[in-house]
């Protein structure tokens, strides 16, 4: 909804992401999300903004934009956890829905990735367009840490392979392995 002076109040929606199997499964992840936010790892969350009376957010889809609306708060996909203020964007409606438009073409379905391109990401850049935030970083900080995790990994298992066949260079060049034959 527009503000007294023209801008519109922008908010972060976020979500616990229950759309998993079992009831009782998702049950834990709200558990999960709010022990792990309270010791500062963040959780596993969908977050929304909500900017003039619509929530937009971004997820996997094979054909066309991952960028979606819905009424705030509403995302029957996701159990509503809480809603947090981030400032008043001096966008126009207009001008948002040209944002929205722009970023609609950045932001494809298939180039979703759960630690790397995610809703929270999409979050991130979107209030940065509308000129207000940032979204808290223990939103995405789960996120963050598994892509981490994964790049430290991935450049160990570089190395680690690099180094043995150094190791087997070397030992194939030595005396030693003439001595096995």
């Amino acid at each position: 909804m527009p503000t007294s002076d023209g801008g519109g109040a922008v908010r972060l929606n976020i979500y616990d992401i229950t759309n998993v199997a079992s009831s009782s499964y998702a049950a834990a992840v709200v558990r999960a999300n709010s022990i792990a936010r309270e010791v500062g790892l963040g959780g596993v969350f969908h977050g929304a903004i909500d900017v003039y009376g619509v929530e937009w957010s971004y997820g996997f889809c094979q054909n066309g934009t991952g960028v979606y609306a819905c009424q705030p708060g509403k995302n029957a996909a996701y159990k509503f956890r809480e809603s947090i203020p981030l400032g008043v964007t001096s966008l126009s409606p207009h001008s948002v829905k040209q944002v929205l438009s722009e970023l609609k073409q950045k932001w494809d379905g298939e180039s979703y990735d759960l630690l790397t391109r995610n809703c929270c990401h999409f979050c991130e850049e979107f209030v940065d367009r509308l000129g207000v935030g940032p979204i808290p970083t223990w939103v995405n900080q789960l996120a963050r840490h598994g892509f981490s995790f994964c790049e430290w990994s991935q450049k160990t298992s570089e190395y680690v392979y690099s180094w043995i066949d150094s190791v087997s260079a070397w030992w194939s060049s030595s005396p030693y392995a003439e001595e096995e034959s």
